[in-house]
């Protein structure tokens, strides 16, 4: 079975990618800088077992809207052509895949519909953008996804759909300190629209800070947004990005982490602190569930119903809200054995029941099934 895996690349990523790897120096191929990003770390809960160990020509993977890895493609495939979805079409026509596996349903600008006409091509999409109600992706064959709610939507709808979790990459040990310097570690976006409970969560966790010695490092990907460059009426249409995350977030936090920057920072923190969007409901699961404890840091996270392989409580601690948060980090750094007995349980659990080889044989089970 052979599988194109199309991810988007996450904008503030690219940047700092390139940075520590010195791409703008260097004249790579295409196949190298797929590499580089691969070892990178980005998205490599998802990407699936065969493309992490560069057997390509079983699965092809990219980052669709990269400009720099799709345009060395097409330069060294003779396409003149610069539009990326002309690129990935022509990737799927030349790779000739069985399976076209879509990480990106909500932002390819409806890509599917070009592929209508491919015989015999089963499409897969994933999709755990956390809304009050899930998109269709009606011309899937498929739909996967972390979030058991969408799945019973779905599935409600008539719609094929499955479980298919994130999953422990094997370079993980590597970074899981013994000894961790890092007391309390947050990660993640600071939002109105998705987070704006978790951005309280956020306030409270740096004013705590303030009044403690301990280390406690919060990495924000800041809030931004479009307004006009002159309040002005006739000349509204000209916009800018403008910084709007406040003040006190500013002064304290510091830079977004990704791969295996974040990775090695959540290996040297004894807590982790877990929060989520404003739509997850009951049901409470996301990535920082499996980066935090596969990378065995003790969980503070936020009190729910989670997937069957983490037990609150037992394998994490939880809370309730801002000043329940402070008195289980707390209670945890004054306990440091019983937190890590904790981190270590939920971390033998993980690594035991998501597997980059369970993850790879469960989707091909799944589209087997198509």
């Amino acid at each position: 079975m052979k599988v194109f895996q199309c991810i988007h690349k996450y904008p503030p990523h690219i940047p700092v990618f390139e940075k520590n790897n010195n791409i703008e120096l260097r004249d790579l191929s295409f196949n190298e800088l797929r590499e580089l990003l691969i070892k990178d770390g980005y998205a490599s809960t998802y990407i699936l077992t065969p493309a992490l160990e560069g057997k390509h020509e079983q699965v092809f993977f990219t980052l669709w809207d990269y400009e720099r890895l799709q345009h060395k493609w097409a330069e060294e495939n003779g396409l003149r052509t610069r539009n990326l979805e002309e690129i990935k079409l022509a990737q799927i026509e030349a790779f000739k895949p069985d399976v076209f596996y879509n990480h990106s349903p909500r932002y390819d600008n409806h890509f599917i519909e070009k592929l209508k006409n491919k015989k015999g091509l089963r499409k897969v999409c994933w999709d755990a953008i956390i809304t009050n109600y899930p998109w269709l992706h009606e011309n899937y064959d498929l739909r996967v996804t972390l979030f058991e709610p969408f799945v019973k939507y779905w599935k409600q709808k008539g719609l094929n759909a499955s479980l298919l979790r994130p999953a422990v990459s094997s370079t993980w040990g590597q970074f899981n300190s013994s000894d961790r310097e890092i007391d309390v570690l947050f990660y993640g976006q600071f939002s109105d629209f998705f987070f704006s409970a978790r951005n309280q969560i956020i306030i409270k966790l740096l004013e705590w800070q303030k009044n403690n010695n301990y280390d406690v490092r919060v990495h924000l990907q800041r809030y931004s947004k479009k307004l006009p460059l002159f309040n002005v009426r006739v000349i509204r249409r000209f916009t800018k990005w403008v910084d709007k995350t406040p003040k006190q977030i500013k002064k304290f936090s510091l830079p977004p982490l990704y791969g295996t920057d974040l990775y090695q920072a959540i290996g040297n923190s004894k807590i982790v602190i877990n929060s989520f969007t404003n739509f997850n409901g009951l049901f409470k699961d996301n990535m920082r569930n499996y980066e935090a404890t596969g990378l065995g840091a003790l969980m503070i996270s936020e009190d729910g119903i989670y997937p069957d392989f983490l037990e609150p409580g037992h394998d994490f601690l939880t809370y309730r809200d801002a000043k329940e948060l402070i008195e289980k980090i707390e209670y945890a750094l004054s306990l440091p054995d019983h937190g890590r007995e904790m981190a270590i349980r939920a971390q033998k659990k993980l690594v035991n029941t998501c597997t980059k080889e369970k993850q790879w044989k469960q989707f091909c089970e799944l589209v087997e099934k198509l």
